[in-house]
């Protein structure tokens, strides 16, 4: 099976991928990473074949810089999330032409990138995290004030993600 996973980020958001694509190597698959072309020594140096998508910027050096010129905390996080779906959006035309000939997407949870090039091509896509707390789950023990707080930040950070996914949905 030939799988594509394209990643936008820092070395954080893609150095998970490496460890996935060699572990579905070993079972025989055909494993391609898309990142910034940045990340190409990154990809290679583990032996995983590696697609460029995007512009070649170090998206984690660029958010942070974002981040720091922010007076206010709140403030720096949205505008750094901004930026990253600006590059999302212009990555777009690599992701789809890197999933053509692909018999499944894995999409990162954290950034979306393929999702909207996987539903264009009619292909299968299997959502991958690796950040535990955002995977829902439901604890009944949890405090009201826990689960309250939980589902405002929940809400907040749809309202942020959404937004910019449909707009370019639109687009496309």
């Amino acid at each position: 099976m030939k799988i594509v996973i394209p990643t936008i980020g820092s070395r954080g958001d893609v150095q998970p991928f490496i460890a996935l694509a060699q572990g579905l190597e070993r079972v025989g698959h055909t494993v391609t990473l898309m990142s910034h072309p940045v990340m190409r020594a990154l990809v290679e140096s583990h032996s995983v074949e590696f697609a460029p998508l995007g512009p070649d910027i170090d998206i984690g050096h660029e958010a942070a810089a974002i981040r720091l010129r922010s007076s206010n905390v709140a403030v720096g996080l949205v505008r750094a999330m901004r930026f990253a779906f600006d590059v999302l959006e212009q990555s777009h035309e690599d992701i789809l032409a890197g999933c053509r000939e692909a018999d499944l997407v894995v999409i990162p949870a954290s950034s979306a990138a393929g999702k909207s090039e996987a539903e264009l091509l009619d292909l299968p896509n299997l959502s991958v995290t690796f950040t535990p707390w955002a995977i829902p789950w439901e604890d009944p023990e949890r405090p009201l004030f826990k689960r309250i707080a939980y589902g405002a930040i929940d809400g907040l950070i749809s309202l942020i993600t959404t937004r910019p996914l449909n707009r370019m949905r639109r687009r496309q």
